[in-house]
């Protein structure tokens, strides 16, 4: 029976984690870590370490949450284990890019990548990260904290964000090609593209029948204005 509550846990934990619900996501799992302290269930300790870690980040706590990341990951490796590595690359990933961590963020987005392998389910969303990677490299360089190479960060950008929303819509990873398609489409109106923009999220927005109130399709209808 702990396995069960646990695994629920999880399960719960990594839904809200894809769904970028943080609060949710640290909610549950927090119990599950609560739940598997005292069982023989090395894997979900690994793994809930690693969902609490993005969580937290997302709500601020960035430090936190790198160091819970790293260490869940860490172990969950050295256990051998391989199931969802690459997303789980991403997650670290995304939290280092919150922490400004930037070139360590492109590096671990790029191993993620390299650990797809026929997981092709996570590739969507760590082709999304390198799209932003790219998009805050060419952001840096106007600002002028960063490289002067920003057409070739804008071009690697887009190219990164189409190239999801395409594998997303292959896979039928709807949630991931509508995130993908709004920060195409925030990078196009950028650059004074609107009817582009526009071209990218119409059809996808279409697309969704449910899920108004989660945070991909208010930022979604955000851009869509």
């Amino acid at each position: 029976m702990p396995f069960v509550f646990v695994y629920q846990r999880y399960f719960e934990a990594h839904l809200n984690a894809l769904m970028r619900d943080a609060q949710a996501c640290q909610r549950h799992a927090e119990v599950g870590l609560e739940l598997v302290t005292d069982q023989p269930l090395p894997l979900f300790f690994h793994i809930l370490r690693i969902l609490r870690g993005w969580a937290l980040a997302q709500q601020g706590r960035c430090e936190e949450g790198v160091s819970s990341i790293r260490a869940g990951l860490m172990d969950f490796k050295a256990g051998g284990y391989g199931l969802s590595v690459a997303l789980y690359h991403g997650f670290l990933a995304e939290t280092l890019f919150m922490s400004n961590s930037v070139a360590e963020a492109s590096a671990m987005v790029e191993e993620g990548i390299l650990a797809v392998g026929d997981q092709l389910i996570d590739l969507p969303y760590l082709l999304w990260l390198r799209g932003e990677l790219s998009a805050r490299a060419a952001h840096q360089s106007v600002t002028g904290h960063g490289s002067s190479n920003r057409p070739t960060s804008l071009e690697s950008a887009e190219a990164s964000f189409r190239e999801s929303i395409s594998v997303a819509n292959r896979i039928r990873a709807k949630t991931v090609a509508l995130r993908a398609a709004t920060s195409l489409a925030r990078l196009l109106a950028g650059e004074g593209r609107r009817s582009e923009a526009s071209d990218v999220m119409v059809p996808i927005l279409k697309e969704f029948t449910e899920g108004f109130d989660t945070r991909d399709l208010v930022e979604a209808k955000e851009i869509a204005k």
